[in-house]
């Protein structure tokens, strides 16, 4: 299992080198294909865990939970409440 799961942190470290960022859900299909079998809910936060220094990818760190808790709805209602009310100045650039 060990060398399965260092075969998969090279594959998505290739993945970064080319530009291709490594979803959670990406990384999931990843191992599932690798050990032909559904994993567990909680294996890829853990794999995550185990990893920490040879993933370098922003896209597999979970999120904060306090980023959580401000993406709700009555937050985003206000926000966009408040964008509706302000005045907007509009630019009418033209070329030379």
């Amino acid at each position: 299992l060990l060398h399965q799961e260092n075969e998969l942190v090279k594959y998505i470290n290739t993945l970064l080198d080319c530009g291709i960022p490594p979803t959670l859900r990406l990384t999931r299909n990843l191992a599932e294909n690798m050990v032909k079998t559904p994993l567990g809910k909680n294996w890829l936060p853990r794999f995550i865990e185990r990893h920490p220094n040879e993933l370098h990818s922003l896209y597999l760190n979970t999120f904060d939970l306090t980023q959580k808790r401000a993406d709700n709805y009555h937050c985003l209602e206000l926000y966009f409440k408040l964008v509706s009310q302000s005045k907007l100045v509009v630019f009418r650039l033209k070329s030379t």
